[in-house]
C-alpha cells in the first residue's frame, strides 16, 4: 500500500505529516451494481520537511492507477498497482479541488523538467520504489519559496 510506503519512509523526510486521498472519477469508470469503480486514486501528503529542520512544509502528490486490477477477479494484481508522483495542479484538474498555497510547496513542480518528463505533460513521474520519489525542497527554498508550518 502507498500509505505504508509513505509512513515507512516519512521519518527520513519529516517530523509530522497529513495524508489526504480521494478517487479520480471519469465517465468511463467500470460499473458495479449502481455505482462506478474509479480507475484511479489520488493522495496528497503534506509534511514538515526534515531537510529544513521541520521549519518548512513539503507536499508530495500521488496517483495510483488500478485499471488493470479491475479485470482480475482473483485480485492477483492488487499489489502491482501503477504509482506515479504527480503535481497538485494535475490533481486539481482531475478533481476540481483547489489546494491553494500548498501548490507552492509541491515537490514535483519544483523539480527540474528532466525529472518530470516521464510523460509529455511533465506533471507525472512513474514510481517503482522510494528511490524514485522527487524532493526539491532545497531548490524551492533557494528561491525564497517556503511555507512555514503552523
Amino acid at each position: 500500500m502507498l500509505e505504508d510506503w509513505v509512513l515507512e519512509h516519512a521519518s527520513e523526510y519529516a517530523y509530522r505529516l497529513c495524508v489526504f486521498t480521494g478517487p479520480v472519477l471519469s465517465d468511463d469508470d467500470p460499473p458495479l451494481r449502481d455505482a462506478q469503480i474509479p480507475a484511479g486514486f489520488w493522495k496528497v501528503v503534506v509534511l514538515r520537511d526534515a531537510t529544513a529542520g521541520g521549519a518548512d512544509l513539503s507536499v508530495v502528490a500521488f496517483f495510483m492507477k488500478q485499471t488493470e486490477m479491475l479485470h482480475d477477479k482473483l485480485g492477483k494484481k492488487l499489489l502491482q498497482l501503477q504509482r506515479y508522483q504527480v503535481t497538485l495542479p494535475a490533481i486539481e484538474a482531475w478533481t476540481g479541488l483547489d489546494f491553494g498555497a500548498l501548490k507552492n510547496a509541491d515537490e514535483l513542480a519544483w523539480a527540474p523538467a528532466a525529472l518530470r518528463a516521464d510523460v509529455p505533460s511533465e506533471s507525472y513521474r512513474r514510481l517503482t520504489g522510494p528511490q524514485d520519489l522527487v524532493f526539491s525542497g532545497e531548490r524551492r527554498r533557494a528561491v525564497g519559496r517556503r511555507i512555514l508550518p503552523g
